[in-house]
């Protein structure tokens, strides 16, 4: 979501979008740990190659947009006085 879009959301929509993004949290904590433990078992199994890593990568990706989101509407609500 881009910053501009945050901006435009009223107090409500933003709230709302807070706790979903608190919720989709859960979903993509589970989903980085299935990643680490793809990338583990494959160490494991194969030793270390190009592709044990690959999993890795994506979660790094996963946790970098996740990060960017909650910080702009956590900034935004900040500005607005409601957190």
């Amino acid at each position: 979501m881009k910053e501009n879009e945050i901006k435009a959301l009223s107090d409500q929509e933003l709230l709302d979008k807070l706790q979903k993004t608190k919720s989709n949290k859960i979903v993509s904590a589970g989903f980085i740990g299935l990643l680490i433990g793809i990338s583990l078992y494959s160490i494991w199994k194969n030793g270390v190659t190009f592709f044990s890593f690959c999993p890795l990568v994506f979660a790094g990706i996963l946790v970098n947009r996740h990060n960017k989101v909650g910080k702009a509407i956590e900034d935004e609500l900040h500005h607005r006085n409601l957190s």
